[in-house]
């Protein structure tokens, strides 16, 4: 019995990363051992956000003994948003089945991705995905499968968003000490250059310090925080309905949060003076922040704390969304 491999290759990107409203160049790679009966050979394309998770709920049901009794069940929770769906056909045989020699074969297709799309993601809570599904239709045998997944990811020139080209700048004063027995306070400020980063860049934040207390700051930690948003409902169901008299949606939402980059610093700043730093964070590779898809967003925060020798004196975010 011969055999045959099947694989899909990406031609005008190799690494299989595409930017919304782009053209994906493909083909199909099908070499065969054999001649090979073949009715005809279908690419599909098909993207979607889809979030799921489970609740688990209690209710009184009867013991069998007249009496009750509370169980627990599982609730599911789910969304989920189509931005690409469809079908062609890479090859079909003239007549009703024919015979592919052996050998390779090249099955050229090419597709735009949806200029709506959001960002390939993936968390516990729900993923962003596309994907080429191949299928070869083989009469009286099993038909030949496979699929390749692809990464959306826009494309972002910061130039074109005055947004992102704003300093942004951030106080507060904070007392030290419990309430009978209060150290002084520590004013801090910190500020960014701009509002909007891509990963290869540096998060530069000049931060400075008026350390009013009778202890030194001696440390400060920075970080760069994804967090996530989901959305889903109650059995897969969107629809407003009544639940016990009470109007609901029967709409779940979750969150999660990853430090993406960390680091510290060492300070010395003595009691009852100033002191300036600069404290710089690499961003990493990571999906971009998105607000456009209705059951997924994503953001990010930047934040800075600073530590006495007792405990954090104060902890502050910038928040980009």
């Amino acid at each position: 019995m011969g055999g045959e491999s099947l694989a899909i290759e990406f031609t005008n990107n190799p690494q299989g990363v595409f930017y919304p409203g782009s053209m994906l160049e493909g083909v199909i790679l099908l070499n065969l051992d054999e001649p090979l009966k073949v009715r005809h050979i279908t690419v599909c394309a098909d993207g979607r956000a889809r979030n799921h998770w489970s609740d688990s709920e209690s209710r009184t049901v009867s013991d069998g003994n007249g009496g009750t009794k509370s169980e627990s069940y599982s609730v599911p929770y789910s969304a989920e948003v189509i931005y690409a769906k469809g079908s062609s056909l890479a090859w079909h045989s003239p007549a009703e089945s024919s015979y592919l020699p052996t050998g390779g074969h090249r099955f050229p297709f090419a597709l735009q991705v949806p200029a709506n799309c959001p960002p390939s993601f993936e968390s516990a809570y729900g993923y962003i995905r596309y994907r080429i599904h191949v299928e070869v239709d083989r009469p009286w045998r099993f038909n030949k499968r496979c699929q390749r997944l692809f990464t959306v990811s826009p494309v972002f020139d910061l130039n074109t968003i005055p947004q992102c080209a704003i300093p942004m700048m951030t106080s507060k004063v904070e007392k030290t000490g419990i309430i009978l027995f209060r150290k002084g306070n520590i004013s801090l400020e910190c500020r960014l250059p701009k509002q909007g980063f891509v990963p290869g860049e540096a998060i530069v934040a000049e931060c400075t310090v008026d350390n009013g207390s009778s202890k030194p700051v001696h440390l400060a930690k920075a970080k760069v925080v994804q967090h996530a948003h989901f959305i889903a409902y109650r059995h897969g169901n969107g629809s407003a309905t009544f639940h016990n008299g009470h109007h609901s949606s029967f709409r779940e939402n979750r969150s999660s949060s990853r430090v993406l980059v960390s680091t510290e610093q060492a300070l010395q700043i003595p009691p009852k003076s100033k002191g300036s730093f600069v404290i710089k964070l690499p961003i990493v590779s990571t999906v971009s922040s998105f607000n456009c898809c209705p059951i997924t967003k994503v953001e990010y925060s930047f934040s800075v704390s600073y530590f006495t020798r007792i405990h954090v004196v104060y902890s502050y975010q910038f928040v980009n969304d």
